[in-house]
């Protein structure tokens, strides 16, 4: 009876894992900053060690140029999420504004 219930285990173990699955597309991030922020902190203790474990492709642009700014403000309408605190990485479809967000919720959006 134990070794029934022990290959039930495995059998099903073996199942659920056959079942994950995880991307090998990079995940695609557009990083916007002011040169005022604190861009560099946020790639070398953020962006850097993600992009070690997962497949990260990331894009920068500085809203001190009006046609990043503007790029910016386009995603934010289209995503119905304006107004956000720099710097903003936008993820899919999620905006996350702001130094403390960022570091709480986008390891989680990339996994």
């Amino acid at each position: 009876m134990k070794r029934i219930w022990i290959l039930g285990f495995i059998l099903f173990f073996t199942i659920f894992n056959a079942n994950i699955t995880f991307s090998k597309q990079p995940v695609r991030l557009y990083f916007f900053y002011s040169e005022e922020t604190v861009r560099l902190k946020l790639e070398e203790e953020v962006i850097k060690p993600l992009s070690k474990t997962y497949p990260i492709e990331i894009q920068s642009f500085s809203v001190n140029q009006l046609k990043n700014y503007d790029l910016l403000t386009k995603f934010e309408k289209e995503l119905k999420d304006p107004d956000n605190e720099l710097p903003v990485i936008i993820i899919g479809d999620k905006i996350l504004g702001g130094e403390v967000e960022i570091r709480r919720i986008l390891e989680s959006l990339v996994k």
